[in-house]
């Protein structure tokens, strides 16, 4: 383990999205962003894992494919986070959870509900991906995978020597139109990928699979809390995303909540009536008792969490001191803006929703028959209102 370093990513960065990968110093607080430029047209970093030779991060750009879910792309860095390749996925879409096993790299395609395996060149480089499993329609495998996000399937761990996924479940997600409506049921699962055999179900949003210590966890995001498969559960707070540890701690990602939805752009009804959470944090806990010991507070940098990751190789001190730092000051300036910007769009769509309403019903009693019958009353009337003036 490289020090008290941990590996962070976030999503869905609305300012210098091009800053979603960090390496934190938990003992300092201190936050180096890597950023390899140019930015190309990325908005965000989702999972990420170690290799033998350094790290591989799953990227989220703006652009979408023709079948609609948005283009990804995985990096490849070396030990000491340079980079060596940026691989623009052919199959993949959507991508979100990454893992290196001792027989296969993997790579979680949530925009299809599958999972391909990526080979590799003697450079390190990616040169290929072939799907590897993808689910079908009542929950069976299939080959030829589906396009379209039927179960949010987001994470991967090998536990005991299988794989396993987490999904939020069929129905999680309601388009009509240009609206979009979440589930707030716990219907997410957890289920093993050889033969479809489920382990955890009734989840709401499960997240980040980890096998630790011989036992699956799962942050359960929308219900706060960190999920066993013994069914205890340990609540915190906020969206909860992103789970790594070491011999001595956990470390749990919380995030902020999406005031705008990703889709639509309209307010986002993750929460409810509720006004989603503010700030984000990462939760140090007794890996032993589950006990959170601090919180790392890491509004300043973006407001939604995705992944965490101990390295296991040494980073350069050196490599860190120079790798585009941002001041607290600076980045606390740039979020209160942001939430500003937030909630000003936020009520704007609100008060347009509320215009388009009235214009419905307007539109509405205009065309009604009883407004055409009542026609001559109300022209009579409006003659005697001007003959009286």
């Amino acid at each position: 383990m490289a020090g008290n370093l941990l590996l962070v990513t976030f999503c869905n960065q609305a300012a210098a999205s091009h800053f979603s990968f960090a390496v934190l110093d938990c003992e300092t607080q201190r936050l180096n962003w890597v950023a390899h430029q140019p930015a190309d047209n990325q908005y965000g970093s989702t999972g990420i894992c170690n290799t033998p030779f350094g790290f591989l991060v799953a990227k989220q750009y703006r652009s979408s494919n023709s079948e609609g879910g948005q283009s990804s792309a995985i990096w490849v860095l070396d030990s000491d986070l340079n980079l060596i390749q940026k691989y623009a996925c052919k199959s993949i879409r959507d991508v979100h959870s990454l893992l290196w096993t001792s027989s296969a790299a993997l790579a979680v395609s949530s925009a299809n509900n599958a999972v391909y395996e990526l080979a590799f060149r003697e450079d390190h480089t990616i040169k290929a991906e072939r799907l590897f499993w993808a689910l079908g329609e009542t929950l069976k495998p299939t080959s030829e995978p589906i396009e379209r996000d039927i179960y949010h399937i987001n994470s991967i761990a090998l536990h005991k020597g299988r794989l396993a996924v987490s999904m939020f479940g069929e129905g999680w997600r309601t388009i009509s139109g240009n609206k979009v409506s979440y589930c707030q049921e716990g219907i997410g699962k957890v289920l093993y990928v050889d033969d479809g055999q489920v382990i955890m179900e009734n989840l709401r949003h499960p997240h980040s699979l980890q096998s630790i210590d011989g036992e699956l966890l799962v942050s359960e995001s929308l219900e706060g809390c960190l999920t066993s498969e013994s069914g205890e559960r340990r609540y915190l707070d906020l969206y909860m995303r992103g789970i790594a540890w070491d011999s001595d701690y956990l470390y749990v990602g919380a995030s902020a909540g999406r005031q705008l939805s990703k889709s639509t752009g309209l307010p986002s009804t993750l929460f409810g009536t509720e006004r989603p959470p503010q700030a984000s944090h990462i939760y140090v806990l007794d890996r032993k008792t589950f006990r959170p010991c601090r919180r790392i507070h890491t509004r300043f940098y973006g407001r939604e969490i995705y992944d965490l990751c101990i390295p296991l190789h040494d980073i350069g001190q050196s490599k860190l001191e120079d790798n585009y730092f941002l001041r607290s000051v600076e980045l606390e300036t740039r979020s209160q803006e942001l939430d500003s910007c937030h909630r000003n769009l936020a009520e704007l769509e609100r008060c347009k929703a509320k215009l388009a309403e009235a214009e419905a019903r307007v539109l509405e009693m205009e065309t009604s028959r009883s407004w055409r019958l009542t026609a001559p009353f109300r022209q009579w009337y409006s003659r005697l209102n001007r003959s009286r003036k």
